[in-house]
């Protein structure tokens, strides 16, 4: 089959980019003592097309026995994997042909044991895949390039391109981390929103205007049909530092949950911020649609708190990170507005977590170099035992797991040793009964 390439150039002039001069913040939100100091501040852009190039290299489709995406002898890294409304399924791999430079690469298969290349982007280096459907289609996004750091892309698997939009003629880049929460929604003013794609969350720096954040919790959505999108971010006391980021839209309540870990200095928390992703305001300043800020929390602990992992169901939200060396999970049943924590895992890393049919949360993670995963009935509170994904051959490595919620099932991509080095498999991990 052919592999079609999109040579990632975004050309950085004038009218490539829509902002208005006032267009730097919205009002203060103030809802608890949380986050009191805290401000949320917005940027609007227009967005542009990726373009697409035919390079003419035939590729092999990936069939093997089991469900093997990637082979070869190089190593594949941070997969991430949807299934489609149309019953295929996408993945979004970091590809290599000479194990110097990676690229974003998207498979496809309708079986979920073929997997073929379709589409190779050229973005030298970028990592951290994820992917994230809606009614509409799949999407997926990957962190900035090291030589264009100032980007955010967004592609939908079903047209194997997509849009970027460019931020750093505004001090903003070194985007990375992302993640995508997607939902079906419609836009503003009575617009469908077959656009509406859902949310990123990612980290990096700001240097807007007065701003100098390093380690500065980003979210981003795009606002019309037309490609235009906003950039929001925390500003105050105790948001700098942050680095991984977990990311979660609750398809009830449609409200968006983004969680990151920050260094304090003397150990890493978790900040959350919460946003109303069920209606749309005007900002009149910066003439844009943007999402109102519910409010944002730390959670704190006298050990570290790393690696974020987030899902939610009507109003229930489940927070997976690794506590110093174990896995543990902070859970809500009311948004969190409060919140509890239970120890999942001793001995542990890299948690990931998903809300299957019925309302079972399933959370997956690394011990021993087997990948387990273990299921709750009842939100978090409590943990099934552990059950085993794949056995003494998983990659060690932050984000090696990644599982998508699809048709009320959970399914997942992670990094895969067995064959020598490091391929990308695919299975369904738990189905819902």
């Amino acid at each position: 089959m052919k592999k079609y390439i999109f040579w990632a150039i975004v050309i950085a002039i004038a009218s490539g980019l829509v902002i208005t001069s006032t267009a730097i913040s919205v009002p203060i939100i103030k809802t608890t003592p949380e986050n009191c100091e805290i401000n949320a501040q917005y940027l609007s852009a227009k967005s542009k097309l990726l373009p697409k190039k035919t390079c003419g290299i035939d590729t092999q489709p990936l069939s093997f026995d089991g469900t093997q995406v990637t082979a070869g002898i190089f190593d594949e890294y941070h997969g991430s994997v949807a299934g489609a409304p149309g019953g295929e399924y996408y993945a979004l791999v970091e590809y290599t042909e000479d194990e110097s430079i990676w690229h974003p690469m998207l498979f496809v298969s309708y079986d979920g044991v073929v997997w073929e290349s379709q589409v190779e982007f050229l973005y030298d280096n970028s990592e951290y895949t994820d992917f994230d459907q809606n009614t509409y289609g799949t999407y997926s996004t990957f962190g900035a390039p090291p030589t264009s750091d100032g980007i955010i892309p967004v592609i939908q698997g079903e047209i194997g391109t997509g849009s970027v939009w460019d931020f750093s003629q505004y001090n903003l880049f070194g985007f990375e981390y992302n993640r995508i929460a997607c939902y079906t929604f419609e836009g503003p003013e009575g617009d469908p929103g077959n656009w509406n794609w859902g949310s990123l969350t990612f980290t990096g720096y700001n240097g807007y205007q007065t701003n100098d954040i390093e380690g500065c919790p980003f979210v981003f959505y795009q606002t019309n049909d037309e490609g235009n999108g906003v950039i929001g971010w925390l500003t105050g006391s105790n948001v700098e530092g942050c680095e991984h980021t977990g990311s979660a839209m609750d398809l009830v309540t449609n409200m968006h949950y983004a969680v990151y870990d920050r260094n304090t200095g003397e150990t890493y928390e978790l900040l959350v911020r919460k946003d109303d992703f069920a209606s749309w305001y005007y900002n009149s300043q910066g003439g844009y649609w943007a999402h109102r800020l519910k409010f944002s929390k730390h959670i704190t602990d006298t050990v570290d708190l790393m690696y974020p992992c987030c899902a939610a169901y009507d109003d229930h939200v489940v927070i997976g990170c690794q506590k110093e060396d174990d896995i543990v999970v902070y859970y809500s049943a009311n948004g969190m507005t409060s919140y509890s924590e239970t120890l999942v895992e001793e001995a542990a890393s890299y948690p990931e977590v998903a809300i299957a049919a019925g309302g079972t949360t399933i959370i997956t993670y690394i011990k021993d170099n087997v990948l387990y995963y273990r299921t709750s009935d009842n939100y978090g509170v409590s943990w099934s035992d552990a059950e085993v994904v794949s056995d003494s051959q998983i990659n060690l490595n932050y984000r090696a797991v990644n599982l998508d919620e699809y048709k009320g099932n959970i399914i997942g991509v992670w990094e895969d040793t067995r064959g020598g080095n490091v391929d990308i498999y695919y299975d369904l991990i738990f189905q819902a009964q």
